[in-house]
């Protein structure tokens, strides 16, 4: 297969050079000539190229195309490709321009003022071919092909030759012109008048009422030199040179005193005249009479109609000025006259509409009346006027269904009704404008309103019911609740602190007015029953006396909280050293793992069993991991642990009693659970059992009970081998459990060493030591 491309170039001179380039690709074809069977072989190359061409270049001719680009050709896209290579001749191209002026000089008085040149702008392409040199042009093109028109300025009082120059057509052909305007002095014709008057007055009575005015008009023209001032007279007409005469006329009512103002001669120069005409008036006399009634009409109930009528003359002289008009009147013969009183009629079961007419004084500028009587049978008419509040609830809920307030006016008037009950007439209404009164707006429980009272409303006869609303907001209810506390902080003799707060709590009803916003307050309720501070039962110490004791106290919500300290002070012989106090070199006997204080103290270098330290795990230890033999059994009650129901092994000896244990074997209330950690200091409890910390000196927590009785306190060591925790404790640190250190057990074997060296002593006071 062959990818053949031809590129052919037109030349200038009109050759045509041809360039040739292929790509062949070659593969085996074996035919297998029994069956015609073709196997194809590989091609020998997969894929070329035809090369980029670039284009020969010819002197001021420009390729269709500089550059043939390469392609790449493969035996499945080979073919036959040709690519034309035209040559056009090279142009330059530049504008050329023409210009058409028409230049317009303005001259006056022979002296140039100003010129103005109008002008239009040709222009158009010319295209050289460099190859012929031959050129081309394109047509003429503007913006504006015309001279426009010009109207020439103005110039005071002169006059132009030419008052505009028509808009002009122009071409690239058309030669400039000039145009000049000359301008030439201004001239004006005035016409002068020059009128002579002879006024004539008309007086009536001595009242001058017109005058009649006669003229003589003269006129000449003058010519008026604009530029100069200059004026040329003409000469005056004189067709007209007299006044004409003038015959008086006649006026009905009146006689004038001259009848003629005679003809006179006038001229330019004579001044303005005047003539009189003198009129008096004619007066004739009349009697004038004048009737004035009362006419009074019944109209009976039967259908039929009566009149009686009162009447009265009255009579005076009338002077009538014949020229004017006017009328003089004399006076009256009488001032005046009385109508008399008339009692109108009555028939049983009907209302006269008039019952009695008054008696009546007349004068001659009254005027005639008259009076109708009807008879009617009389009813009542009423009509209300109603204002109605309908009620709108907001967040809340009212009884069902359309609740209104409403206010009623009536008003009343009188009906006439005729004998068939029709009506016929009306009364006027008895109040024309009622007052609905001031609404209180009635309220409701856990509702507010938006106003308490709705304003009072005038109301004609004339207005329709009125309609409003009153819209009811409920309340918003909630609650709030407050405490009141009392802290108990009890300091023990050996310094550590235990906090102890009781806690009553008050709720009260919160009502907010959600138009106002004002919010009303119930009154404090304890949220429970309880409501005091409960007596609290202090520790009991050995040797130690609380400084003051916690009683019962009702609470009130108006109360502060409280805040209560309790110390303890020695109490008994100053000289006693007090089993319990701490620092005083005596074990507490409550100290994990004591039990009972041993009478025999262990042979020197004999190990005892309980002491830490000995290798052995202490028995009431928390965290040795191992349970010693004084240890309960898993199920079985500590006998230590109060509150287990078991009497602990510290029991005092029969017959005494222990200052420490509960009485009748009872199990103290309060106590924590037997096993139960203790919590560190200044944890607050839910109970009445305490927690103390853990004091200087202490190796681990111990539990105190609280009863009835007495306390346990917690152990207090003075081991010098243990400064090192109580310095710890002192600065506020926590304190390690006793398990995890060793210098805490070496301390506690120092301690019971000295428990054994005490046994006489605790032998010969039979006492037991409790916390």
């Amino acid at each position: 297969k062959v990818a053949l491309r031809q590129i052919l170039l037109h030349l200038p001179d009109g050759t045509v050079k041809e360039v040739t380039q292929q790509v062949m690709f070659k593969r085996e074809i074996k035919t297998n000539l029994a069956t015609g069977e073709k196997e194809y072989g590989a091609w020998d190359i997969e894929e070329g190229t035809l090369p980029e061409y670039q284009v020969e270049q010819v002197e001021n001719y420009e390729p269709s195309q500089s550059v043939v680009e390469a392609m790449k050709v493969t035996p499945e896209t080979a073919g036959n490709w040709t690519v034309d290579i035209y040559y056009n001749a090279k142009t330059t191209t530049r504008t050329e321009y023409y210009t058409a002026k028409r230049v317009i000089s303005l001259v006056k008085d022979g002296k140039k003022v100003d010129e103005i040149t109008q002008s239009v702008l040709f222009k158009r392409e010319v295209t050289k071919n460099l190859a012929t040199g031959e050129e081309t042009f394109s047509d003429w093109s503007t913006d504006n092909d015309s001279w426009e028109a010009f109207v020439a300025p103005s110039f005071e009082n002169y006059v132009a030759n030419i008052p505009q120059l028509e808009a002009v057509k122009v071409d690239p052909n058309t030669k400039d012109t000039e145009v000049t305007i000359n301008y030439t002095a201004a001239t004006k014709e005035i016409q002068e008048t020059r009128t002579v008057k002879r006024v004539i007055n008309i007086y009536r009575d001595g009242k001058k009422v017109d005058e009649i005015t006669q003229r003589v008009v003269f006129t000449r023209t003058n010519i008026v030199n604009l530029a100069t001032g200059e004026i040329t007279y003409g000469a005056w007409n004189e067709d007209q040179k007299h006044f004409a005469e003038y015959e008086v006329p006649e006026v009905y009512g009146y006689e004038p005193e001259e009848k003629i103002i005679s003809a006179m001669a006038v001229d330019p120069e004579m001044q303005d005249t005047t003539a009189n005409v003198n009129y008096k008036s004619i007066v004739t006399t009349e009697i004038e009479e004048k009737v004035v009634d009362r006419k009074i009409i019944l109209n009976l109930p039967n259908g039929m109609t009566r009149e009686h009528i009162q009447s009265v003359t009255f009579k005076r002289e009338v002077y009538k000025n014949l020229a004017t008009g006017e009328m003089t009147y004399g006076a009256w013969d009488i001032p005046q006259a009385m109508f008399e009183a008339y009692q109108v009629p009555g028939f049983s079961g009907y209302v006269a509409s008039v019952k009695h007419i008054e008696a009546l004084e007349v004068t001659a500028d009254s005027e005639s009346t008259t009076v109708v009587v009807d008879y009617y049978q009389q009813s009542k008419e009423e009509k209300d006027v109603f204002r109605i509040f309908n009620i709108q609830v907001i967040d809340g809920v009212l009884p069902r269904g359309k609740q209104q307030y409403t206010q009623k006016v009536t008003f009343t008037r009188d009906v006439y009704l005729d004998a068939n009950g029709k009506v016929v007439g009306h009364g006027d209404w008895e109040q024309t404008e009622l007052m609905f009164e001031d609404f209180e707006i009635p309220q409701r429980e856990g509702y507010a309103t938006f106003r308490s009272v709705i304003a009072g409303q005038k109301v004609t006869v004339d207005s329709a019911d009125l309609e409003s609303e009153i819209t009811y907001v409920a309340h918003a209810n909630d609650t709030e609740t407050k405490e009141v506390k009392r802290k108990v902080t009890i300091i023990l003799p050996n310094g550590s602190k235990h906090e102890e707060i009781q806690t009553v709590t008050f709720v009260r009803d919160k009502v907010t007015n959600q138009i106002s916003g004002k919010t009303s307050y119930g009154n404090w309720l304890p949220a429970t029953e309880n409501s005091e501070f409960p007596e609290m039962v202090l520790p009991d110490i050995a040797g130690y006396k609380p400084s003051q004791t916690v009683d019962r106290l009702d609470v009130t919500s108006d109360m502060a909280n409280i805040e209560v300290t309790v110390t303890y002070e020695r109490d008994g012989d100053a000289g006693e050293t007090t089993p319990d106090a701490p620092g005083n070199g005596e074990v507490t006997p409550d100290v994990p793992g004591n039990g009972e204080i041993t009478p025999d103290a262990p042979d020197a270098g004999e190990t005892t069993p309980d002491a830490p330290g000995n290798g052995e795990v202490t028995p009431d230890v928390p965290g040795n991991g191992e349970t010693t033999p004084d240890a309960p059994d898993a199920g079985e009650t500590t006998p230590d642990v109060p509150g287990n129901g078991e009497v602990t092994p510290d029991t005092p000896d029969a017959g005494e009693t222990t200052p420490d244990t509960p009485e009748n074997g009872e199990t103290p209330s309060g106590t924590p659970e037997a096993g139960a950690d203790s919590d560190s200091d200044d944890t607050d409890q839910s109970d009445l059992g305490m927690k103390p910390e853990i004091g200087p000196g202490q190796n681990s927590p111990s539990k105190m009970k609280n009863n009835g009785s007495g306390a346990k306190v917690p152990n207090m060591a003075n081991s010098s081998a243990d400064k090192a925790t109580k310095n710890n404790a002192a600065a506020g640190t926590e304190l390690p459990n006793l398990g995890d250190e060793t210098v805490g057990l070496k301390g506690l074997g120092a301690l019971l060493a000295a428990m054994a060296c005490a046994s006489l002593f605790m032998s010969a006071t039979a006492k037991k030591l409790k916390n």
